[in-house]
């Protein structure tokens, strides 16, 4: 877990430190199982098709984009979630 204390230091370079991270893309995945279950569950009428194209797209991007495309994508989130309703 990335510590604000820790990329503030003068010893460490913030880019560089995202930059190494390695995203465990199993617990992605399995998190936004809980996020499709909860939404549905919350929802009198279920999913829409909208919210299955966005949840795929989603999916998708998680198994197939490089680890740098995803922290990039991730850092500004308005712009992830355009990303996400066009791909």
């Amino acid at each position: 877990m990335l510590c604000p204390s820790l990329l503030s230091s003068q010893n460490v370079d913030p880019e560089t430190y995202l930059s190494d991270q390695q995203i465990d893309r199993e617990l992605l995945i399995n998190k936004l199982w809980s996020k499709i279950q909860e939404t549905d569950r919350k929802r009198v009428s279920g999913l829409t098709d909208r919210d299955f194209d966005y949840f795929e797209n989603l999916m998708s991007v998680i198994r197939n984009w490089s680890d740098e495309e995803l922290l990039d994508l991730a850092s500004e989130p308005i712009e992830f979630r355009k990303a996400m309703r066009k791909f």
